[in-house]
């Protein structure tokens, strides 16, 4: 999946992910919130994060 800046299209954003995918049941989705949220790394002159797998 991709992302492009509406008013400057020379910046843009790209993920990919690979494994398995599955939809999270309703009652734990705070938690599945709560955990990317801690395991999300920020890094300093990217401007993206991402979430070890």
């Amino acid at each position: 999946m991709y992302e492009q800046d509406a008013k400057d299209e020379s910046i843009w954003r790209s993920v990919i992910i690979t494994g398995e995918i599955y939809e999270i049941p309703e009652e734990e989705e705070q938690q599945s919130y709560t955990s990317i949220a801690a395991n999300a790394q920020f890094p300093h002159d990217l401007g993206v994060w991402g979430i070890p797998f």
